[in-house]
């Protein structure tokens, strides 16, 4: 017959193996980063969430212009399944609306076959939130966010940030890829947002 203390012991350990497995089940944002980096990403995660809330920074709406065109963004968080890993995760998620100076809608993010939104893909080593765009021009396009950047030598502050710069170049990311959806003349997201290599600037956004 087991004693009272062998009894707690067991139950012990039974409960630290099911801590311990649900803690390798479910995983921050900031963990996700750093397996990725040093490529020991855990077989038993299925789900990576924003436990520190370090995303919440980044919600809401923000506003900017490029030439003669003013931009639109609304920043969620939405879940994403990957059926290719079985996870799901906490994903950053931009809607754009993009006007003219008269303020006619020229492109949103939900053209079909010109647009999309920006799917968040991570955060890599350097802090960017890498994000993944459909384009009907190039076929896909990469956007990268940096919230803490020099602009005339001011830092912005990264833990509130009321500026966001983003630039973006054409080409796969994360294992998304597109195949470009016209053959005629492009009306895509590759011809109001500054590509590198066409416009190398940083492209910012602010709060309205």
């Amino acid at each position: 017959m087991l004693t009272k203390y062998l009894k707690m012991k067991i139950l012990f350990i039974i409960m630290f193996l099911s801590i311990t497995c649900l803690s390798q089940r479910v995983i921050s944002i900031e963990q996700q980063t750093e397996f990725r980096a040093n490529q020991n990403f855990p077989s038993t995660v299925r789900e990576v969430r924003d436990l520190n809330n370090s995303l919440d920074k980044f919600l809401g709406s923000w506003v900017g212009e490029y030439k003669n065109y003013r931009y639109e963004l609304t920043v969620t968080v939405e879940d994403y399944y990957n059926s290719y890993t079985s996870i799901t995760t906490d994903n950053l998620n931009i809607k754009f609306v993009i006007r003219n100076s008269s303020g006619a809608v020229l492109l949103t993010s939900d053209v079909s076959n010109k647009s999309s939104d920006m799917v968040w893909i991570g955060i890599n080593e350097r802090g960017e939130h890498e994000f993944s765009m459909k384009d009907s021009c190039s076929g896909g396009i990469t956007a990268m966010m940096e919230p803490s950047y020099l602009n005339g030598g001011e830092v912005i502050n990264v833990e509130n940030p009321d500026r966001l710069g983003f630039y973006f170049y054409t080409g796969r990311v994360g294992g998304l890829e597109y195949e470009p959806a016209t053959t005629g003349p492009c009306d895509g997201m590759s011809k109001y947002f500054p590509i590198l290599g066409k416009a190398n600037q940083l492209f910012t956004v602010k709060r309205p």
